[in-house]
């Protein structure tokens, strides 16, 4: 039906060699969604895509050279994105991320380096506790403010310049 594909024995049932390829490419597709490391979808589609030369190639070499070459081009593809995406270094999560951002004042409090009272700030629709210990102005409700630090669950907020 294929040409000339491959067959191979297993427990003594005779399968082709495309088929063979295809179910692991499923069987470790699915499998990745249990396993850590995010190395075996790309082996899985590496199996798939081997898979289509095997069903009208007749010698093994072809079929293993291309079982290889789709290997290494789905695992660099794939580890390439994977580390492009760790090191951008211009994307901040979670809090840092807040450092520069303008919040607006939902409780007033005064800034005093010694007093360190604590008021509320609005940002993103999350109210935060928020203190200054640069100013020693009074923060009044409404009043835009940034971040100028992340102190635990705090931050540390002065007046625009």
């Amino acid at each position: 039906m294929y040409g000339s594909s491959i067959e191979i024995l297993i427990f003594g049932f005779s399968f082709k060699l495309w088929e063979v390829f295809a179910v692991i490419s499923v069987f470790l597709c699915a499998l990745e969604v249990f396993a850590p490391g995010f190395i075996l979808l790309p082996i899985g589609l590496a199996f798939g895509l081997a898979a289509v030369p095997a069903a009208f190639v007749g010698n093994w070499v072809l079929v293993l050279l291309s079982l290889g070459l789709s290997l290494f081009i789905m695992v660099y593809l794939f580890m390439n994105k994977i580390k492009a995406s760790n090191n951008s270094s211009s994307k901040l999560t979670n809090v840092d991320g807040l450092v520069g951002k303008t919040l607006k004042v939902t409780k007033a409090f005064a800034g005093d380096e010694s007093l360190q009272e604590f008021g509320e700030a609005k940002l993103y629709g999350d109210i935060w506790t928020v203190y200054s210990s640069k100013s020693s102005t009074n923060f009044r409700v409404g009043q835009n403010i940034k971040v100028i630090k992340v102190n635990g669950n705090k931050l540390e907020v002065d007046t625009f310049e």
